[in-house]
């Protein structure tokens, strides 16, 4: 029987467990340790589970206090957005985890801290469309996320400028869509 040790904060010396579950999840490559490290060391949030010790899963977020802060492609797309604005940057867990509510107690975990500790009250959640777990957008349906917009061929430079090969698309350039959630 799996000993879960829940949610923790994620800690400077935490990073190096987030590459193999990135890569899983998102593609290789798709994360560095240079950019987890820089995010954490910018004040960002991050929380981890652990299951029997093992970091399994983790959540990425962070808080824009005024226009400009976010550089986010789709940020020029917003009619409307409200400060400070919070951004879930990313949840992953590795399959083999997958389906037993870890990404769930993650995003209420992030939803808290952000609504309570930084005061956010408009929340971001760019969502990989093509991905084999958009599935998981249904909890954020159900939290009060209403689609803002769609964003077709979202990674395609990134992609290229960065070498990473998606999970669903290979090669570069990806050629999947961003889906912004937002909860007001």
């Amino acid at each position: 029987m799996q000993k879960s040790t829940g949610i923790e904060l994620l800690q400077m010396g935490e990073l190096i467990h987030l590459i193999p579950i990135a890569d899983v999840c998102f593609g290789t490559g798709y994360f560095k340790l240079y950019q987890f490290t820089r995010f954490l060391s910018e004040g960002s949030l991050g929380l981890i589970y652990r299951v029997d010790e093992k970091v399994v899963g983790y959540c990425l977020a962070t808080v824009f206090e005024k226009t400009g802060d976010c550089k986010e492609a789709y940020v020029s797309e917003i009619k409307e957005i409200t400060y400070p604005l919070g951004l879930i940057k990313n949840i992953a867990v590795l399959p083999e985890y997958q389906n037993n509510g870890i990404g769930n107690r993650l995003l209420d975990a992030v939803i808290h801290k952000l609504n309570f500790k930084f005061g956010c009250k408009i929340l971001h959640y760019p969502a990989w469309t093509e991905s084999k777990n958009y599935e998981f957008t249904k909890k954020l349906r159900r939290l009060g996320f209403t689609v803002q917009g769609v964003f077709p061929d979202y990674w395609a430079k990134d992609s290229l400028e960065k070498n990473y090969h998606c999970q669903r698309c290979g090669t570069p350039p990806c050629s999947c869509s961003l889906t912004l959630f937002v909860k007001n």
